[in-house]
């Protein structure tokens, strides 16, 4: 995947290697993990099956875990893309905020186009001057640098830290729906090298199973 090794290339984080855990025996245990809970239907699923995703779910944590262990001891900082498919409709919106605190890269990718007027904008931002930088800042401390309207195929990539703060302004439209992937490179241990504040953003693991 070109883009994986072009993001990986560009990843020299630390004067350590950095690692991507995606490739290699741990990484091809932790993509089968992720598939097996990932398309399994709880609304149709049996007791049976839910304690098996429970076991999967706790398995991927474990995997992880060792996974990092593993790396550290190496002088390595291991990384793994996380990514979801995700669908916004009517009234969806996200706040000001950065990225959790292990995020390194965010990567988002636009699968369809949607209306100028129907919202669903990414915006960056920045802090105004003279306010107190924190992991969600309230809106009227920023000011709006980019304004991106969602169009099949574009590909936002940027580094997270403790002054890439963004959001999405609020999606109007009860005909359109903004269908995107959302993710990006996320350290397994430790917060990412742009990340210096002392507020906490822990990464919902849950959310990428």
């Amino acid at each position: 995947m070109r883009l994986q090794e072009e993001l990986n290339v560009e990843a020299s984080l630390t004067p350590k290697r950095v690692m991507t855990r995606t490739a290699g025996r741990t990484g091809l245990l932790l993509t089968r993990l992720r598939g097996a809970v990932h398309y399994r239907l709880l609304a149709s699923a049996s007791v049976k099956q839910v304690a098996a995703l429970v076991i999967l779910r706790s398995g991927l944590q474990i995997a992880r875990g060792l996974s990092a262990l593993k790396s550290r001891l190496k002088g390595q900082v291991p990384v793994e893309l996380l990514y979801d498919y995700s669908v916004a409709t009517n009234g969806y919106e996200r706040e000001i905020h950065r990225d959790s605190d292990a995020r390194e890269i965010v990567v988002l990718i636009y699968l369809n186009s949607t209306a100028d007027k129907a919202g669903g904008h990414l915006l960056l931002h920045r802090l105004k001057r003279g306010a107190i930088a924190c992991a969600r800042p309230d809106r009227e401390d920023c000011e709006v640098l980019v304004d991106i309207v969602p169009r099949e195929g574009t590909l936002v990539a940027f580094r997270n830290g403790d002054q890439a703060f963004h959001s999405v302004s609020l999606l109007t439209s009860e005909s359109e729906q903004r269908y995107f992937v959302y993710g990006g490179y996320t350290r397994l241990f430790g917060s990412a090298s742009g990340i210096t504040t002392s507020e906490r953003l822990p990464t919902d693991w849950a959310l990428y199973a």
